[in-house]
């Protein structure tokens, strides 16, 4: 039965191998080197995958935790400016809709006022028209009455 090696062993590997040529004594008497990114290694790295820690593995813990801290703040952030933006638009749809339902507002307004209007000049009409029909109506039984008159005082004077 063969042995399956467990995952991550090479990798593991790797990571020791890194560290042993870290901790040898060549390696002493040069200086750390701080990383500047986080970037891949360029290809002139004696092997590949391998990294030297800088200050030792504590502050290679810290550093890691440092980065999901910021990233976690960089998410945080994102999405605070997602729903900042989103309030934005928000807002904005809403003054739109405002202004549409003042415009719909000042339509009707302005249409009852006119059709108010109307029926006011017509309601004037009609009531100027009913003054003068009153009028010729009156005028009409002045003219009967003097007919009427006329007629007594001639059928009067056939009598005479």
């Amino acid at each position: 039965m063969a042995v399956k090696n467990k995952p991550g062993k090479k990798a593991r590997m790797r990571a020791r191998k890194c560290l042993q040529k870290a901790t040898n004594a060549d390696h002493l008497f040069t200086p750390p080197v701080q990383p500047t990114d986080t970037g891949p290694r360029s290809s002139n790295s004696h092997e590949p995958n391998c990294q030297r820690p800088s200050q030792g593995i504590k502050d290679g813990k810290a550093a890691q935790n440092r980065r999901r801290a910021n990233r976690r703040s960089t998410r945080h952030d994102m999405d605070l400016n997602l729903l900042a933006s989103s309030f934005r638009k928000t807002a904005e749809w809403v003054k739109l809709k405002i202004s549409k339902i003042e415009a719909q507002q000042r339509f009707v307004t302005d249409s009852t006022e006119r059709a108010m209007r109307k029926t006011f000049a017509s309601i004037d009409e009609v009531q100027a028209e009913n003054r003068l029909l009153k009028a010729q109506v009156r005028c009409l039984e002045r003219q009967v009455q003097a007919l009427e008159a006329a007629q007594k005082t001639e059928s009067l004077d056939n009598k005479n």
